[in-house]
């Protein structure tokens, strides 16, 4: 996650990351692996869309982490089928309004 991260902090075009994985397995992305990656996260102001489905690993103690990451950043969708997103709805949104293209697109699956 850190060499991630560090591609992140030199690499300003970068508008989506799919870290998903595709197969609902143990591997994957952690809560720890997503708390390493988010500092780098943190005020990046391109990256609008995070796909972290199928990480099991990742739990509802991520949220915290999750909302703060949203606040310092632009990000506008994030999909995360392991966790509930219901807390942060409102953040994406905010941030859809502020830097989107002044409408709100939300996805459901």
């Amino acid at each position: 996650m850190k060499d991630l991260g560090e591609l992140l902090q030199i690499n300003k075009s970068i508008i989506m990351i799919d870290i998903s994985y595709p197969s609902e397995s143990e591997l994957g992305i952690s809560d720890k692996g997503f708390e390493i990656l988010t500092p780098y996260l943190k005020g990046n102001e391109i990256l609008k869309n995070l796909n972290l489905d199928k990480n099991n690993n990742i739990t509802e103690k991520s949220i915290p982490i999750i909302i703060e990451m949203i606040i310092n950043s632009r990000i506008e969708h994030i999909w995360c089928d392991s966790i509930s997103l219901g807390e942060i709805i409102s953040l994406l949104a905010i941030n859809q309004m502020n830097y989107g293209k002044n409408k709100i697109n939300m996805f459901y699956k």
